[in-house]
């Protein structure tokens, strides 16, 4: 999949795939792959099914947390923040090390103003992403713990020095100014597949 993907041709690894599946149409890897690229094609109700079938047919509880967490995916984005906080804790049950299962579940309970339970998953997939940690510090600083929020934004920066907007309220917060922010705002940040 990676060479066609490689040289610019997602129509040759469809192809592929499509091949695999229909081969062995029980193995659960192929409708992940297949998913994947459904997904790059907009083809979100396919790749909904396809990774329904690669949870069901998975072999091996890393590729079935994978299935899960695209799948969380889907559902997060259509607005469906309970279901999909479901999908990530199914992911996390097989695969605990998830870290990207984290933060997606964190960015659920975010969506949902569940702050704590954000900022909880926010830590916890924190010690190696940047981008979780810049949402642990906009729980915090939701829920107005302002000194948990200036850490958490200092080290987002240790990790990312170029993430503008964790510097921009890093200065706001470390000069009293406040920054905009409404509880109900809706909240999107890139998730990874």
């Amino acid at each position: 999949m990676k060479r066609y993907l490689q040289i610019g041709r997602p129509d040759l690894a469809y192809e592929h795939f499509l091949r695999t599946i229909e081969e062995k149409p029980r193995f659960g890897l192929g409708h992940y792959n297949l998913g994947v690229i459904l997904i790059g094609q907009k083809r979100r109700n396919e790749a909904r099914e396809e990774f329904q079938l690669a949870i069901r047919y998975g072999q091996e509880n890393s590729d079935i947390a994978m299935a899960y967490h695209n799948l969380g995916i889907l559902v997060l984005e259509d607005n469906q923040p309970n279901e999909a906080i479901n999908l990530f804790s199914e992911a996390l049950r097989l695969s605990p090390g998830k870290q990207s299962s984290y933060l997606a579940r964190g960015l659920a309970e975010f969506h949902l103003n569940n702050f704590r339970a954000a900022e909880e998953n926010f830590v916890e997939g924190a010690s190696l992403d940047a981008a979780a940690c810049f949402w642990v510090g906009r729980s915090r600083e939701a829920q107005g713990n302002t000194s948990g929020a200036i850490e958490a934004y200092r080290k987002t920066l240790e990790l990312q020095p170029e993430l503008y907007e964790a510097k921009e309220r890093l200065d706001a917060l470390l000069s009293g100014r406040v920054f905009p922010f409404a509880k109900s705002e809706n909240q999107r940040a890139p998730l990874k597949m």
